[in-house]
């Protein structure tokens, strides 16, 4: 390496010759660009103007000038906005001219250099951090950190630039090496050839040789596929189902798939390396010709427990009456029990039976039997059907589920009407007054009928209103003087006030009516001594006593 003395100062700016020297390609030996960007900062020094026309015959010479002309011009005007604010504190231009170019430089500089003073005189950091560009940010630190009279500043480092040897005229370093200036000197640097690609240097260093890529092991196209080489670069021969991709330089598969979609298979397509695959989607297999599919009829392996329908693509399994298809697998078919469905309660009178696709319906083990229907219950009425075990004195009473054996005698000065039972919709047992002759005290008593009646009920499940179960239809005895007024009323057997009695005029009839008025639970028994009164005058004239046998089964049916 040979050194040089610094011998001048030159400019940060002249630096731009390193970019320009790509320019010196096609210029003549003769024509030196140092010497053309010496003038050019002489025009600029000495003419502070860089719009005269140059003195040369090089476009590239020309170039260089204005461009050397142009940054010499900034430096300048940099450092005299500089001057302007370690002098002044303030920006005014000398001329008052604040439109011109040399303006604005000056005052760009002026500016920044001020703002670098006051941080100083503000004890901030002269650590620039704002976005004020490049130039200003080194005329911003300078002024900042410039603590006593300091040389001159120019515009690209502010500090003294370092001769630059390579610019000489006389060129410091032999043919064949290029000069690199450095801090205080330079270094020569031996010109070695710039291969493109494709090529390397040959053994000795001296030309450029084709590099071939096809060499084994080398594989650049890919495993398989023919590599032909060539001058600067190589081709490649792609296998079928392969295409060359030239930013890899490779052999790539085809995506046959992506490239031909819906096209290639009928269902799915799956790319594979130098070729495809088709397949079928669930409930289909491919066909021989590879690509097509066809629906496979699942019912023939019988999946399910009951029967099977074949549909596109799939099967359907469906169950017989009685049955439902489970949610779980879908296949199988599970008894619906139709006793715990939400009505269920109500498919049978009494009691449901689940069996495996069905239901059967049951009734209390005596005194009643199974309707035609199959879900309700029926009365025996063992009084009729003559499976009771009455007496020949008593009396059979059907009631629901059952029948009971009751005797009723009629008490004294009375007898017994013979076609009470046939006359009467109810199982009823009249006794009517038939005094002795001379029996006064037997006329005068108002008392004239004393009945007995049975009534069965079953146990409401649902209460929610009065149950009206008797109707006594009063007949009005004569009498032309005035109009009986009839009262009802209850006065035996009414336990926990559970009935009470209502009068209604109904058909020009007066009737008196019985209601259940409180929810009774069977079994259960009570008498209800019922009378019907004829008031004429505030005094009872005729009374009609009848005595209620109520029955209330446990059942609700």
């Amino acid at each position: 390496m040979e050194r040089a003395a610094p011998s001048r100062r030159v400019p940060l700016p002249l630096l731009l010759l390193g970019g320009l020297a790509l320019l010196a390609a096609g210029v003549d030996a003769d024509v030196l660009l140092e010497a053309c960007c010496a003038d050019g900062h002489r025009m600029a020094t000495h003419q502070k103007d860089c719009s005269l026309p140059y003195a040369t015959e090089s476009k590239e010479c020309r170039m260089v000038q204005e461009q050397c002309c142009h940054s010499q011009l900034e430096e300048l005007h940099c450092a005299t906005g500089i001057s302007l604010a370690n002098e002044q504190d303030r920006c005014a231009t000398p001329h008052g001219d604040n439109a011109s170019l040399e303006a604005t430089f000056v005052k760009r500089c002026c500016h920044c250099c001020l703002l670098g003073r006051a941080a100083q005189a503000q004890g901030q950091s002269c650590e620039y951090s704002l976005m004020v560009g490049y130039q200003c940010g080194q005329v911003f630190q300078a002024c900042c950190v410039k603590s006593q009279e300091t040389g001159d500043l120019d515009v690209g480092g502010l500090q003294e630039t370092d001769i630059n040897e390579c610019l000489s005229i006389s060129a410091p370093c032999p043919i064949g090496h290029t000069c690199i200036n450095t801090e205080g000197s330079y270094t020569c640097q031996k010109n070695v050839p710039n291969c493109g690609r494709g090529y390397h240097l040959n053994e000795e260093g001296t030309r450029c040789v084709d590099v071939d890529e096809c060499a084994p092991p080398a594989e650049p196209c890919g495993k398989g596929h023919r590599c032909v080489n060539s001058p600067g670069s190589f081709r490649c021969e792609c296998k079928t189902g392969y295409y060359f991709d030239g930013i890899s330089r490779m052999c790539v598969d085809v995506n046959e798939c992506q490239r031909y979609p819906g096209r290639l298979c009928g269902h799915k397509c799956e790319n594979t390396l130098g070729s495809y695959l088709c397949s079928c989607s669930v409930g289909f297999r491919l066909s021989v010709d590879g690509r097509s599919c066809e629906d496979i009829n699942e019912c023939s392996s019988s999946p399910c427990s009951q029967e099977c329908a074949n549909v596109y693509g799939s099967y359907q399994c469906y169950c017989r009456r009685g049955y439902q298809l489970s949610d779980v697998d879908g296949v199988t078919c599970e008894d619906i029990d139709e006793c715990a469905l939400p009505t269920g309660g109500h498919i049978c009178s009494y009691r449901c039976i689940n069996i495996p696709g069905s239901f059967q319906c049951s009734c209390p083990s005596s005194g009643y039997r199974l309707a035609p229907n199959g879900r309700n219950c029926q009365d025996i009425d063992e009084c009729v059907t003559g499976i009771h075990n009455c007496s020949i004195n008593e009396t059979c009473f059907n009631i629901q589920g059952g029948f009971r054996c009751l005797a009723f005698e009629c008490p004294e000065n009375y007898r017994r009407s013979a076609a009470t039972l046939q006359q009467e919709k109810t199982d009823t047992v009249r006794c009517i007054k038939s005094c002795r002759p001379n029996d006064v005290t037997c006329v005068f008593d108002p008392v004239h009928t004393i009945s007995h009646t049975v009534i069965s009920l079953p146990t409401f499940r649902e209460f929610t209103r009065p149950e009206e179960i008797i109707f006594l239809r009063a007949i009005t005895p004569p009498h032309p003087a005035s109009q009986a007024n009839i009262i009802f009323d209850i006065t035996e057997g009414n336990l926990r006030d559970s009935f009470d009695i209502i009068k209604r005029y109904m058909d020009g009839m007066t009737v008196g009516v019985v209601r259940q008025v409180r929810p009774i639970v069977g079994p259960f028994h009570a008498v209800l001594k019922l009378e019907m009164n004829y008031v004429v005058g505030g005094v009872v004239s005729h009374r009609n006593v009848v005595n209620v046998h109520i029955f209330v089964s446990e059942y609700w049916f």
